[in-house]
């Protein structure tokens, strides 16, 4: 398998090209029959996605397979293949996505009924004690609480990001234009 890449200014698109020696190298031997589709190889999933990733989005994307012409006859089914395969990708990212910000809401609630119980736990050393070890307990419950908020932050700030951005990448990869060109 080899590839290359060009973008074509006159054109808007972003031609990458990959040369197979054989049609079966494009999907993975051991996905399961029962799943109903095959699955591209995961290395060249994440080739394509690493290239399309570097072009403009305003770019449209084309792949241009570059078959043995024995193979040339099934090339337009596979082409087909191909995009389902990356069209049922993006829908596992867009569940992941459901999925992270279900986590969020969830961690939310219990952190926040932890910090509330915290802090008045803390409020309460600090009425029914004095002294500096209260003082410190009572802090540290405190701080205990606010730390209890970390993963609720990061999950809402920061963890769908990249899988929206891969699920975008994969929108791109399942509407990609796939020209099928024999080899000489």
């Amino acid at each position: 398998m080899s590839e290359t890449t060009a973008a074509s200014g006159s054109l808007k698109s972003n031609i990458i090209e990959l040369t197979v020696k054989s049609l079966a190298e494009l999907f993975d031997s051991s996905t399961p029959p029962c799943l109903g589709y095959r699955a591209v190889h995961g290395a060249i999933t994440e080739h394509l996605l690493e290239k399309v990733a570097a072009a403009p989005g305003k770019l449209s994307d084309k792949l241009k397979l570059i078959v043995p012409p024995e193979e040339m006859a099934q090339a337009t089914s596979v082409a087909a293949e191909m995009r389902a395969y990356f069209e049922i990708c993006r829908e596992q990212e867009k569940r992941r996505i459901s999925r992270i910000f279900w986590e969020a809401r969830v961690a939310l609630s219990m952190s926040m009924v932890f910090l509330l119980l915290a802090n008045a736990l803390g409020e309460a050393i600090r009425v029914a004690f004095t002294g500096r070890f209260a003082g410190a307990v009572a802090n540290g419950l405190e701080i205990f609480g606010w730390v209890a908020m970390w993963k609720p932050a990061e999950l809402l700030l920061y963890d769908w990001i990249p899988v929206r951005r891969r699920r975008n990448l994969l929108a791109r990869l399942a509407r990609m234009e796939i020209e099928c060109v024999a080899s000489k």
